[in-house]
């Protein structure tokens, strides 16, 4: 996902299945929605469901 295409869009809320450890920019890596620089604030909320999503999608391909 793209943190700052999020941001910029205003969303009230993000609803996500699984963080991005290594390059996560909204509660991962670093948190984007709530640094200082932000002009707007998001509330996010993620399940790790990272193992249902990642044959999901190897399944698609």
């Amino acid at each position: 996902m793209c943190a700052g295409a999020i941001i910029h869009s205003r969303l009230g809320l993000l609803v996500y299945g699984a963080d991005d450890p290594k390059t996560g920019a909204i509660r991962s890596v670093i948190n984007l929605p709530d640094s200082c620089c932000s002009n707007h604030r998001l509330k996010s909320f993620g399940r790790n469901q990272r193992n249902i999503l990642s044959a999901t999608i190897t399944n698609l391909v």
